[in-house]
């Protein structure tokens, strides 16, 4: 969640100088969202972080692309286990 957050900031400074913050919102997001395979606990993790409901659009849009360019891989070791047993791949 750091390394993105930073990614997402620098490109934020270069790119948007204005609000750079919410790069690193998407940054964490994106980050979080890949990592444990889990977009929709990404998305409103970070929206409870912030109390900011307008997040819902381009955390949610950023988070699940993440999650499709991802694959099937996940830092959760029993996540991929329980996906097997239940017969999804």
């Amino acid at each position: 969640m750091i390394i993105g957050g930073i990614i997402c900031g620098l490109y934020g400074i270069v790119f948007y100088p204005e609000n750079p913050e919410l790069f690193v919102i998407l940054g964490i997001s994106v980050a979080l969202g890949a990592a444990t395979n889990n977009p929709i606990a990404a998305i409103f993790i970070i929206v409870e972080m912030t109390w900011v409901p307008l997040l819902f659009i381009p955390v949610g849009i950023t988070t699940v692309a993440a999650y499709l360019i991802s694959g099937p891989n996940s830092i959760i070791p029993g996540q991929f286990d329980v996906k097997k047993q239940r017969g999804f791949y």
